[in-house]
């Protein structure tokens, strides 16, 4: 059979080797970046000549990567732009394939893996749970998590930096460990102790872990007078609050007050002694203060840190004079005879005046011929007549006041025999003479202050004071009343003796404090440590 015949021959071109550029052009491969956690990237694939044309098609980690791409052709190369808008945490050392391939040649392929700058994930510090120490060195340990490269770290007391002394990364690079070592002080207690990460190749990368410092430190205490007293201005019969201020942490549990140097030891309330705690009591109050307070004064508190004292605070009790105790008080002398009669006071503040009288059954009148130095007076006195004869009364006055009870001497004519027990005899008898001219006015004062008296809220804890074992003539009680009137010199004298400590008492001394059986009065509030 005759005819035409048209063969047709078609050549199969296989297609270079694909490429990966990014926007610049600029050839990839292998491992690239490092890219910005968050950032954009773009990858273009191209693949030049291949008949047929090839099919680009792109993989993440091995697996189809189902995303958009945009393909075209300028001349004979194609190409495909594959975007990823905003690169994640995931994206990590990923690796993204391109693949050519028509179907008659074998598929070509090229990948490039991921390198990123992460910010750091979590940042914590881990809180000692031993407490931090005034003036001991303390380690503190932080953990970055998550940062690559590993983070700068910076710590922060406040607005002092301060200088780590250790760092760690971990193997895979995922946590970096950071200590810092300080020695805490008492001014850094509350202050806030920061750990702060940030990646140097991020910016706004930052994160931090605060912690409030609780720094233990032993009790720092101040003794203060309260109601705008001042230390070298107290007077009898007022109420002197003593404050004893604590600054500690962790707050004292107990506040002891000492007086000259022994311990103030209340008795047991009722409470304490059914098994109740203590309470804590930052206030002393002295009711109606006397002489026998004057001392020293000092309180303490203690902690799990030490003990903690305030200075010595002496008070010096401002008083009108009284007079002193072991004078002479009987004098002999001849008629016309003179005799210089020594009277002598203790008092505070010690300038005074003084004031004589004569004081018989028959006359009382003014002496003339006194004086005076310091705290003792001398009279020059002559008895002229039987007459004169009798008691000299000797006052003193100072700045707080006049003397309430006058000291008490007697004259009496030159070879009466008075034997010692007739002198005391005597002597008493004149105080209690005394005693009774001035019992009425005694019983004014007291009425008036009882009357005056307030229900102020506090704990009555017992009806007397130690200090280890030892009395002392002050009893903590809420009993109110003035002091025992401090009579002639005699009088005196012996309540002076029932004041002192009994070291051989087993009971204690409540009720020798005063003659009148009442106590100075020790209070204390139920205000606690804040």
């Amino acid at each position: 059979m005759s005819g035409h015949h048209v063969c047709a021959t078609l050549f199969a071109v296989p297609p270079e080797l694909p490429v990966i550029v990014d926007e610049s052009g600029r050839s990839l491969h292998g491992t690239v970046g490092p890219y910005d956690e968050g950032s954009r990237l773009t990858l273009l694939c191209r693949v030049k000549g291949g008949k047929p044309s090839p099919v680009l098609t792109w993989k993440r980690n091995g697996s189809d990567f189902p995303t958009k791409t945009l393909t075209s052709v300028a001349g004979d190369v194609k190409q495909s732009k594959l975007t990823l808008s905003s690169l994640q945490r995931n994206d990590l050392m990923a690796t993204y394939t391109c693949v050519s391939s028509n179907n008659v040649s074998t598929p070509m392929e090229v990948s490039v893996t991921l390198e990123l700058n992460l910010a750091p994930t979590s940042v914590q510090i881990r809180k000692s749970e031993a407490p931090i120490s005034s003036g001991l060195t303390a380690e503190i340990l932080c953990e970055v998590w998550g940062s690559r490269p590993p983070p700068e770290i910076t710590w922060w007391k406040s607005s002092e930096q301060l200088n780590q002394t250790f760092v760690h990364v971990s193997q895979d690079g995922n946590l970096t460990t950071s200590v810092v070592a300080f020695s805490p002080q008492r001014s850094d207690n509350g202050q806030m102790l920061v750990c702060r990460a940030q990646n140097p190749r991020l910016r706004n990368s930052a994160r931090e872990d605060q912690w409030e410092l609780s720094v233990h430190y032993k009790p720092r205490v101040q003794l203060r007078l309260g109601h705008q007293m001042s230390f070298d201005n107290i007077r009898e019969r007022t109420d002197v609050t003593f404050q004893c201020v604590i600054d500690a942490n962790p707050p004292v549990e107990e506040v002891q007050w000492m007086f000259n140097g022994r311990e103030l030891r209340p008795a047991p309330t009722a409470a304490e002694m059914l098994g109740a705690k203590r309470p804590t009591r930052n206030n002393l109050v002295i009711r109606n203060i006397g002489t026998s307070h004057s001392g020293n004064y000092s309180c303490l508190g203690a902690n799990s840190e030490g003990v903690g004292s305030s200075a010595e605070v002496n008070i010096h009790v401002k008083h009108s004079p009284v007079c002193r105790s072991h004078q002479r008080v009987v004098y002999t002398a001849a008629r016309a005879e003179e005799v210089d009669v020594s009277c002598e006071v203790e008092a505070h503040p010690a300038a005074v005046t003084f004031l004589w009288l004569f004081n018989s059954s028959l006359q009382s009148h003014q002496l003339d011929s006194v004086h005076w130095n310091g705290t003792q007076s001398t009279a020059r006195y002559a008895a002229h007549s039987t007459d004169d004869y009798g008691t000299l009364l000797c006052w003193a006055r100072n700045e707080v006041g006049r003397q309430e009870q006058p000291c008490v001497f007697l004259v009496v004519p030159q070879g009466t025999r008075l034997q010692l027990s007739d002198e005391t005899l005597l002597t008493m008898l004149i105080s209690a003479v005394t005693v009774l001219f001035l019992l009425p006015l005694c019983i004014i004062i007291a009425l008036r202050l009882r009357n005056k008296r307030n229900d102020e809220e506090g704990v009555k804890i017992g009806p007397e004071a130690r200090t280890n074992g030892v009395c002392l003539p002050f009893t903590w009680s809420m009993v109110e009343g003035p002091e025992t009137p401090k009579s002639s010199n005699h009088h005196q004298s012996q309540q002076q003796q029932q004041s002192q400590p009994h070291a051989g008492s087993k009971s204690g001394c409540g009720k020798g404090a005063h003659s009148n059986g009442k106590a100075d009065d020790y209070w204390i509030s139920r205000e606690t440590t804040t």
